[in-house]
Formats: C-alpha cells, sequence, structure tokens
C-alpha cells in the first residue's frame, strides 16, 4: 500500500530507497531497548478502556515514568527490567521478563511491591512476559492479582496506538534478514 504511492515515475530506484528506509527504521526497533519502548507505549495511555478477551482494564493517564533493573543478580546474567508508571493516583509497578516467566517471577513482584499504606492506592502490579508465562505462574499471578502482559497484548496494544510492534528477533531470523539486504 505503501509502494503504490511511489507513482509512476519513481521506478526501481524510489522503491529500492524506500525499501532500504523500512529495513533501516526496522533495524533501529531492534535495537531499541524493550523497556524504552514500552515507556512509550504507556505515554500514549489516556484513561482508555481496552478488552482483553472478557476482561476490561483501564489504561491509565501517566506523567512520570522510572526505570531501572533488579538488584542481585550475578554479572553476565539477564537482569530483569523493572518499570514504575505513575500519574493521577495510578501506580504501575512492571517486572519485564525476556525469557518464559516462572513463579519465582510472579512471587518477586509481590514482594517488591510496597504494601498498602492507608489512604494509599496500592500500585498495580503488571508482569511483562515477552516470552510466554508458566501455567503454574500464571495461576499465582491470579491468585495474587497481578495483571500479565504477553507478547500478543504488547503487540495488540502498540497496534492500538499505531506503534511499531515488538518483534522478538531469535537467531534464526538474522540470517534471513542478511540475504534480504544481499538481494536488495
Amino acid at each position: 500500500k505503501e509502494l503504490s504511492l511511489l507513482g509512476a515515475n519513481a521506478g526501481p530506484q524510489g522503491f529500492l530507497a524506500c525499501i532500504h528506509s523500512m529495513i533501516s527504521e526496522t533495524e533501529e526497533l531492534l535495537k531499541m531497548d524493550v523497556t524504552d519502548r514500552l515507556i512509550g507505549l504507556f505515554r500514549h495511555f489516556n484513561n482508555d478502556i481496552v478488552e482483553f478477551g472478557e476482561k476490561r482494564r483501564k489504561l491509565p493517564h501517566f506523567t512520570e515514568m522510572i526505570k531501572g533493573s533488579s538488584e542481585g543478580n550475578l554479572e553476565g546474567a539477564e537482569s530483569p527490567r523493572q518499570l514504575v508508571a505513575k500519574g493521577h493516583g495510578r501506580c504501575w509497578v512492571c517486572k519485564i521478563v525476556e525469557a518464559k516467566a516462572t513463579e519465582k517471577e510472579v512471587l518477586d513482584l509481590v514482594q517488591d511491591t510496597p504494601k498498602d499504606k492507608k489512604g494509599v492506592v496500592s500500585p498495580t502490579r503488571v508482569l511483562v512476559a515477552l516470552d510466554g508465562i508458566e501455567e503454574n505462574a500464571r495461576l499465582l499471578a491470579k491468585e495474587k492479582r497481578v495483571f500479565t502482559l504477553g507478547l500478543s497484548r504488547i503487540n495488540l496494544l502498540m497496534d492500538l496506538y499505531g506503534k511499531t510492534p515488538l518483534v522478538r528477533a531469535s537467531a534464526r531470523v538474522h540470517p534471513v534478514m542478511d540475504k534480504v539486504q544481499e538481494i536488495i
């Protein structure tokens, strides 16, 4: 659809330039940190109500984002990232897990979240599991009232707000991209 806007006069050079710009845009997005992409998504929330299956969820308007990583991990290990989004009396404490989420991640999120104080709204705990969540961990999250977002839900929200979806690049995808670039 976008390529049809080039017109008949553009020819193959315009087509190649458009393809190269699309490839470089995709490469830039792949290099971006997932936490930064989520911050960009959360900034678009404006007290909207979204349905995930049969559940309805209000996406509050956030004015402040605090990003960090969890402490106490071994060096070289992929540390789960954390994100705190605040605004207008609402607070989301998010834990972003690249690998498949387990019960440990759910329990860590529940234990790391501050307890309710009198007169203060308790934060919404959000587990962002980009590679899925184990069944036991899903049940525990439901019991502990932890909101879970998988890659499909994140991409649904990205699409809803007109942003490019998250792509989980695996080792077997890169050689294909290299071949496409060689052909072009």
